[in-house]
């Protein structure tokens, strides 16, 4: 892959096509360590995700689930998202951290 001289790459068909990322849509870079890696911007990812927030804040303000099973529902989403669909778990940061406590 080349850079041009304004800086630009072009994504791969199949990166696209995987994370979803079409004309206009937004994306961001994010460094873990020694690696970087791209994403797709989390305004556009908070559209899909609605849904699967909601159900989150019902479990935790309507059915007044205890703490520990909000834990493991969370940590089986993030297993399913990492494992199965091989898909960075930050997709679903818009889960702040005070709905676990």
């Amino acid at each position: 892959m080349r850079v041009t001289s304004k800086g630009q790459v072009t994504i791969p068909r199949h990166f696209r096509e995987k994370l979803g990322i079409a004309p206009n849509s937004g994306v961001e870079f994010w460094e873990e360590g020694r690696v970087y890696l791209l994403r797709k911007r989390a305004s556009d990812l908070s559209k899909r995700f609605k849904a699967l927030r909601d159900y989150f804040l019902y479990v935790k303000n309507v059915r007044k689930c205890a703490r520990s099973t909000s834990t493991v529902a969370i940590a089986g989403i993030r297993f399913f998202f990492e494992n199965t669909l091989e898909r960075p778990w930050p997709i679903l940061d818009f889960i702040s951290q005070t709905f676990l406590h």
